[in-house]
């Protein structure tokens, strides 16, 4: 973590941090944690990506958007979410 004060006092959690569109969650993960947040980065599996923002600092867990039992484990304890994923259509 930076010098700079984390604003929230919980992590935030960023939903598309592997930046599959345009590198928005990426470059979203690595701005929060350059200002000092704590980040907690949410990736559909595990890859060079996920890797790149833990070795910045990152929480990266790992889940389905989709499935509630892994957004209620992902979410607990998040004093924020930005979401940067894009939109699937389920039918």
């Amino acid at each position: 973590m930076s010098e700079k004060a984390s604003f929230f006092s919980r992590p935030i959690l960023v939903t598309g941090a592997a930046g599959n569109l345009g590198s928005v969650g990426q470059t979203l993960t690595k701005v929060l944690l350059q200002q000092g947040q704590t980040v907690r980065a949410m990736f559909h599996r595990e890859d060079a990506r996920a890797q790149s923002l833990r070795d910045l600092g990152a929480e990266v867990v790992c889940g389905d958007l989709t499935s509630l039992d892994d957004m209620n484990r992902i979410i607990k304890g998040c004093g924020a979410i930005f979401s940067a994923c894009r939109c699937h259509r389920l039918i």
